[in-house]
């Protein structure tokens, strides 16, 4: 993948609250069009447990698909991921999880 981005599964055991708590609190990445701030082409989020997750779109305000995220990332995008983390008392898991599969630095970034 672009960037050393490790592409994981779609969990399929997300209930359909996490899922949407998972869309409600993410950041938008990449909106210039034909995507916007509305319908960004790509997410990022953080879980409960402090994971990591991107969702994709190639359609536009349709859907996306998420996955947990390893790969590179800019200092920026994880200051806002880490923001959430703090929100949802669940720094503790977002630092392990980004000591084990973030590389800080280079894109994505914010």
């Amino acid at each position: 993948m672009p960037n050393g981005e490790r592409v994981g599964k779609c969990p399929n055991n997300l209930s359909e609250e996490r899922r949407q708590a998972l869309l409600d609190n993410a950041v938008a990445h990449v909106v210039t069009p034909p995507y916007s701030e509305a319908f960004p082409r790509r997410l990022y989020a953080v879980d409960v447990d402090g994971t990591i997750y991107t969702g994709q779109t190639s359609n536009p305000g349709d859907s996306y698909h998420g996955y947990p995220y390893a790969g590179h990332m800019g200092k920026r995008l994880m200051a806002a991921l880490r923001t959430i983390a703090r929100r949802q008392n669940c720094e503790t898991g977002f630092d392990k999880w980004a000591k084990r599969h973030i590389v800080i630095g280079g894109p994505p970034d914010l």
